[in-house]
């Protein structure tokens, strides 16, 4: 894909192939009649299990498509990479030539796969506890209590009906990761793409993908100057965004390089999305005589000094993204700040996503579980 003059200039650093996951219309009521309690699988009924009852069911279909809700803005001019990908979870390993997409636009596209990967071995412990209705809250008190018998109790007892579980008890299936890859470079307007139609062999499946924005110029119209705020990189391709209970996307430390005395005016967003918003920045900061944090406040200058180096922790709340794992977002961060008496701006950029394992993709997709409860009360930091 061609990049802008400007957008050249400043990417100093590639990176690999951004996931993110895409959505399915098969809209799906909570059912749990096809998960089965190790009494219903066959095997060792485990009657007195406690914690795991039920256990993940069988592949409701031969093929299950596993959306993500995506909410992604592609820019002819700026955006680093026009990729919007999905999983497929099967009862058998496809090959590349079982899977075709057709969408409903003039933007040129293409498929990327990667190999099926088998999965045959017992699902996570946590994830197993989902399908149980585990109470995260309960167990998150009861861990941050100074008195943790009780947690040690639950805990011990839930290890030890985990252990006794086998591979052989779950079900077995492989997942295939697919990509598609936009040619955006002869772009025109604005279009937006909603559903795609993803073939697999002999079956179709019309998928929800939340909603990919295209546009020709989404970079803010500013001068740049001569860079004396300058990004080690412009930015960062496929950050998982792991879990939130209150939608903050909290992204890795961005350096850069203070070449003059300048002031920091505003940090913004250049996004059109109304769900997406500055939550906090904090800039870790090193010079000649010390290092310290300082807190951005928006309506405040902030000052840095030549020569220092300053470390941007970039905190963007979104509400979209509240206790959900499966969800796709591109994020355009602009600093605006003043040099020499003139303003500039600075640019960073973020593409993101929910990288799910294959456990999460099954028990969300095949058995409808609910991850609310579990974003809500696990820590995952």
């Amino acid at each position: 894909m061609k990049f802008s003059k400007k957008c050249i200039s400043i990417l100093l650093t590639a990176a690999c192939l951004c996931v993110s996951a895409v959505g399915c219309s098969q809209e799906n009521e909570k059912d749990t009649s096809n998960t089965m309690s190790t009494a219903e699988s066959g095997t060792d009924p485990h009657v007195d299990a406690e914690y795991f009852k039920v256990l993940p069911g069988k592949l409701k279909d031969d093929y299950v498509i596993c959306p993500n809700k995506a909410n992604l803005e592609i820019s002819k001019d700026c955006t680093m990479q026009s990729v919007y990908s999905f999983d497929i979870i099967s009862t058998e390993s496809l090959e590349d030539s079982d899977i075709k997409v057709e969408i409903d636009t003039n933007i040129p596209y293409y498929l990327i796969l990667k190999d099926s990967v088998e999965s045959k071995e017992k699902f996570e412990r946590n994830v197993c506890l989902q399908y149980n209705d585990f109470d995260w809250k309960k167990y998150n008190d009861l861990m941050s209590n100074s008195e943790q018998k009780e947690y040690l109790e639950i805990d011990n007892k839930i290890n030890e009906e985990y252990d006794s579980l086998t591979d052989d008890q779950f079900p077995h299936f492989y997942e295939k990761r697919c990509s598609v890859q936009f040619d955006i470079d002869d772009l025109v307007g604005e279009p937006i793409i909603n559903e795609m139609k993803v073939n697999v062999k002999d079956k179709s499946y019309n998928i929800d993908v939340g909603e990919i924005k295209f546009s020709e110029n989404l970079t803010e119209k500013g001068d740049y100057g001569e860079y004396d705020l300058l990004f080690n990189s412009a930015g960062i391709i496929g950050y998982d965004l792991g879990i939130s209970k209150d939608g903050i996307i909290s992204l890795p430390p961005r350096e850069a390089e203070i070449k003059n005395d300048i002031k920091i005016k505003d940090i913004r967003l250049n996004n059109r999305s109304e769900t997406i918003s500055v939550d906090t920045v904090s800039i870790d900061i090193e010079d000649e005589d010390a290092s310290y944090n300082q807190v951005w406040k928006k309506g405040k200058d902030l000052e840095l000094s030549k020569g220092s180096k300053a470390t941007f922790n970039f905190a963007i709340k979104d509400t979209a993204f509240e206790k959900t794992l499966n969800y796709a977002v591109n994020i355009y961060i602009v600093i605006e700040y003043e040099s020499g008496g003139k303003n500039y701006i600075a640019e960073v950029q973020a593409d993101c996503e929910g990288t799910l394992n294959s456990h999460i993709l099954y028990a969300i997709y095949n058995d409808n579980i609910d991850f609310g409860s579990y974003c809500e009360y696990v820590d995952v930091a």
